[in-house]
């Protein structure tokens, strides 16, 4: 006969909830183990980087030792410096005591001059106050001058209008003046060009024993120049002459008739 064993269905459902809490609690172990190991390498990347920098300040720290060696040396050698120094300024010390004495000196008579000075000071006050009343009565002159100086500002106002009307008819006159002066150069250029023509002509030879002549001639007066050109002929008591000068720019002319008996 086949014996059967039976579990209360209490005890079953201890052993369920058992079996479900030691489920739970092995995901949780292994999430936390997950989590610790994350940190632990984010621990160790840290600590890497730490030792890197660390390092890296010990060589910088090496250099800097190194650096305030040399620094100690020129340390001593300035110490050394300075202490032939002191020796110097020691032996100088004597020399400017006796510059500060001879400066005391000095002082006294400037502050004995400074005194006199300002007893020259108080006499020179009373002075001024009577300066002063002087100078009051001549502000009351120089406000009667004042008053003329303004009478006589308003006669120059007047002299000034005068002064400029007799300014402008001075500048017309001027403008005139030199508008004839301008004619007066244009004659005097004209004549001096004439009389430069004329003796271009008049030196131009004459045709004699009943021949014909072509002559030139050239003249010159004072700046100006001047050519002339003719013709002239001889037939026994009849001699007759043709001139053209040019000179200044401008052309001349002249004939002329001869009878000899």
């Amino acid at each position: 006969m086949q014996s059967t064993f039976l579990i209360p269905a209490a005890s079953l459902s201890l052993i369920f909830l058992s079996i479900n809490g030691y489920a739970q609690n092995h995901a949780g172990v292994g999430e936390n183990t997950a989590i610790e190991l994350d940190r632990n390498k984010t621990a160790i990347t840290i600590n890497s980087q730490n030792i890197e920098k660390n390092k890296q300040n010990i060589e910088s720290n090496r250099i800097s030792a190194e650096q305030n060696d040399g620094a100690i040396q020129k340390n001593v050698a300035n110490i050394e410096g300075n202490k032939k120094t002191l020796e110097k300024v020691k032996g100088t010390n004597g020399r400017q005591t006796r510059r500060l004495n001879n400066h005391n000196k000095r002082l006294k008579n400037h502050n004995r001059r400074l005194n006199n000075q300002n007893d020259r000071i108080e006499a020179n006050k009373e002075i001024i106050e009577f300066n002063q009343i002087d100078i009051g009565n001549n502000s009351d002159r120089l406000n009667n001058h004042n008053a003329r100086i303004s009478s006589n500002s308003e006669r120059l106002g007047v002299h000034e209008g005068q002064i400029s009307a007799n300014t402008n008819r001075s500048l017309n006159n001027s403008a005139r003046i030199d508008n004839l002066q301008t004619q007066i150069d244009h004659l005097e250029d004209d004549a001096f060009s004439g009389i430069a023509t004329s003796m271009a002509i008049a030196g131009m030879p004459q045709a004699v024993g009943g021949k014909n002549l072509v002559s030139f001639g050239a003249g010159y007066y004072k700046g100006k120049q001047a050519i002339a050109v003719g013709i002239s002929t001889n037939r026994g008591k009849h001699t007759t002459k043709f001139s053209l000068g040019s000179g200044g720019g401008e052309v001349s002319g002249s004939v002329g008739y001869g009878y000899s008996f």
